[in-house]
């Protein structure tokens, strides 16, 4: 008998735009083009576990840091990265972020000036860990196990090319 062909979850259909999101690579480079009905495609048809690591590597972070700010357990990350798997729903979301936040800081200083030798994903990776008052003097990194958490953190680099510190 055939191997069963694999099935997209329902909702989950691939677009033009998301069907060669396979790596974990592809996705850095196309999250900040992904409308956010094809973000979540991409995130149900399940994001590579191999993403977390050309995150960390283009952040210039360890493994473990990067599991830190994700909110994955590292046991679960080493699993999912040996075994070539697909990150859950929540875990895909989390990682899909960090990669959709690199993208727009990169946009932002883009937008408003030269952005030659500036490297949006160590930025991003120093930026996450720094306390801040806007946000209470939490970590943005403390922020990304939440739906919520994530859209302020986000709103804080869309606050700061319009100038408005908080």
């Amino acid at each position: 008998m055939p191997a069963k062909s694999k099935t997209r979850p329902k909702g989950a259909k691939a677009t033009s735009r998301t069907a060669g999101v396979k790596s974990g690579s592809a996705i850095l480079r196309s999250v900040g083009r992904l409308s956010p009905a094809e973000r979540i495609a991409v995130v149900r048809a399940g994001v590579p576990a191999e993403a977390m690591r050309v995150l960390a590597d283009d952040m210039a972070v360890p493994l473990r840091r990067f599991y830190e700010t994700v909110h994955i357990p590292e046991a679960t990350g080493k699993r999912k990265l040996r075994d070539k798997q697909s990150l859950s729903v929540e875990e895909g979301e989390r990682v899909l972020f960090v990669a959709q936040l690199i993208a727009e800081v990169r946009r932002v200083v883009t937008e408003s000036g030269d952005p030659a030798g500036f490297n949006a994903a160590e930025w991003v990776a120093d930026w996450l860990e720094r306390p801040l008052p806007a946000l209470g003097g939490q970590r943005p990194s403390a922020m990304l196990d939440t739906a919520d958490g994530r859209s302020a953190v986000l709103a804080l680099i869309g606050q700061a090319q319009a100038g408005v510190f908080g």
